[in-house]
């Protein structure tokens, strides 16, 4: 899940030709996320004005960092049961997300059991 933080402004550009806005981008180093940040980790996407800035760590201390940070990250990848407790400070994005076979919530209990039963 990518959220976004809700006090980042772009700021208006008087000559976009001389400023450069950076964008800080924090995510894992993780495959899925990897993917979905690939294009601008590796400036195949390019927008004038804008520089992306990537910052990698595990998915739990972007979790905490989001929390304590209060708005560290312009944008940042957390886990989804994350999102509660940093919603002051940051949006969700309608992109990101990891999805996949035998990939995501898991269901826990104290005994075996079936998922029919």
């Amino acid at each position: 899940m990518s959220v976004s933080n809700t006090a980042t402004q772009i700021p208006e550009l008087k000559d976009p030709a001389s400023a450069v806005r950076e964008i800080t981008v924090a995510h894992s180093p993780d495959s899925d996320d990897a993917f979905m940040f690939y294009a601008l980790a590796t400036n195949k996407v390019r927008v004038p004005g804008l520089r992306f800035t990537h910052t990698l760590c595990d998915i739990e201390t972007l979790n905490r960092m989001a929390r304590e940070g209060e708005g560290l990250y312009d944008v940042t990848a957390i886990s989804f049961h994350a999102y509660p407790y940093i919603q002051a400070h940051y949006a969700l994005l309608p992109s990101g997300g990891s999805v996949g076979d035998g990939y995501g919530p898991m269901i826990v209990s104290t005994r075996p059991r079936h998922i029919w039963s």
